[in-house]
Order: C-alpha cells, then structure tokens, then sequence
C-alpha cells in the first residue's frame, strides 16, 4: 500500500498520512505501481494492470463518479478496445489510440441519435451511418474530419419499415 508516506524495504508504507493523499493497493516493482491494483485520488479511481508506474493491460476508471472507461490502455492512455460512459450520458465503444477515438466504434448520444462507422482522432472519419432519432432519418456515406461527405439520406426510415 502507497499512500503518500515513505516505503519501507519491503515495499510496505510506514505510516499513513492526510486521507486526501493518493492510495494505491497493489504490487510494486522498483517503487513503481506493477500488476494488478487500485489507484484511487480524489473521485478519481482505477482498477486494473499497472506496468512501470502506468495504467497498462486492462482495466476500469472512474472520473468524478458520473463518467468511466472501462478497457484497454497503453503507457497511461486508452489505446486498444474499450467503452467510455460520459457525464452527458453519451456512450462509446469501439477502438482507442492515446486517449482518441481512433478506428471502429459506435457512440451512441443522450438524445438517442447515434453513430456507428470509422473514427480518425476523436473525429467521424471514413464510412458511417449517423441516425436522428427525432426524425427517423440515417445518413451512411463518408466522412473526413468529422464532417459528411457524401452519401445517402434515408427519411422515415420508422414508416418504411412498417410499409414493407
């Protein structure tokens, strides 16, 4: 357990500070976090694989308790497949790389639109489909920098599956 105070040979702290100060529960290896333990400052929490003082393998993180990801990371980002869960109650799952939106995913927004298709960097990028739930339209078609670049828009899409 590190918690802000001094390690003794074992690896063990020595005392126990101000409770405001970081805890880590887990492993260490040369002074660093290493294997599977938790990380917890402030509302900020993690639990999951360490790997040189680093968020690495799998793992969940807590931000402020109304957000989380839960998945992969590399060398403290999230990199590889996870699922975010924001504040504003967006959704996303698919790929990461270094903490970006970065190959195939679906983000589903609070209002019930979503999307699903290529991401570049956080951004709509590639092939999609993007879905308007208030008026029951999808628009597939491409997409650079998060921006529409051509494709179809399909209206109604409600009425007509109930038509045929």
């Amino acid at each position: 357990m590190e918690r802000g105070g001094r390690r003794n040979s074992t690896g063990s702290v020595s005392r126990i500070p101000n409770p405001l100060d970081p805890l880590y529960v887990g492993p260490l290896k040369r002074g660093k976090r290493n294997g599977n333990g938790l990380y917890k400052k402030g509302e900020h929490l993690y639990i999951g694989d360490w790997k040189d003082g680093k968020k690495h393998g799998f793992g969940k993180c807590v931000y402020g308790g109304s957000s989380f990801y839960d998945g992969k990371w590399y060398e403290d980002c999230r990199s590889g497949w996870g699922e975010m869960h924001y504040k504003n109650g967006e959704v996303y799952v698919g790929d990461w790389l270094m903490d970006k939106r970065h190959g195939e995913g679906i983000v589903t927004y609070a209002d019930g639109n979503w999307y699903e298709g290529e991401w570049r960097f956080d951004k709509k990028h590639g092939q999609g489909k993007l879905f308007f739930a208030d008026k029951g339209q999808l628009y597939c078609g491409s997409w650079m920098n998060g921006h529409a670049q051509g494709g179809t828009l399909r209206r109604n899409i409600f009425t007509e599956s109930l038509t045929h």
